[in-house]
């Protein structure tokens, strides 16, 4: 399978951004959202329009749809679990968001022991095999081109992708 790009949030204008209700720490809540399971009350931080993925006001997490959830269901798309939450004064159904996949990272480093930008490749022999998943000890969120076209065809919307050479 052809790995084709990464999955980010979008930046639609008047897009909801959203912000739990109880504060917790962003960097360990990608890892294990169980913190946000038991606290999933939510209000809507800035923005007026609804999309499939909505963001929350940290750098990791996000929300979807239940349409964008169905669509993930019915097409059999692996790698991610979610939980449903409430947003405060509205009653659109949304999940938070929570990738299980995995794979390992190659990446150059230069002297210092930095990550060489635009060497980040994908370590096939660690892949779990998932349509969705991220990169060793990092955020970045890789997709199949199963899912990749999928997204595009269902018009999932507030979603953006970039090459994985980006990083």
């Amino acid at each position: 399978m052809e790995l084709l790009k990464t999955i980010i949030r979008g930046n639609k204008k008047s897009a909801v951004r959203i912000d739990a209700k109880v504060k917790y720490e962003i960097f360990g809540s990608f890892d294990d959202p169980s913190f946000l399971k038991e606290n999933n009350v939510f209000k809507v931080d800035e923005g007026k329009v609804f999309f499939d993925l909505i963001g929350y006001q940290d750098p990791w997490n996000f929300a979807i749809s239940e349409r964008f959830k169905n669509i993930l269901e019915k097409n059999n798309i692996t790698g991610w679990d979610c939980y449903p939450i409430i947003i405060e004064d509205t009653d659109l159904k949304y999940f938070g968001f929570q990738i299980t996949g995995k794979a390992g990272i190659i990446s150059e480093y230069d002297e210092d022991g930095d990550r060489v930008y635009g060497s980040i490749k994908v370590d096939l022999e660690t892949w779990d095999g998932s349509d969705i998943f991220c990169l060793g000890d990092t955020a970045i969120k890789v997709i199949s081109s199963k899912l990749f076209e999928l997204i595009k065809s269902s018009k999932i919307t507030n979603v953006e992708f970039d090459d994985l050479n980006k990083y």
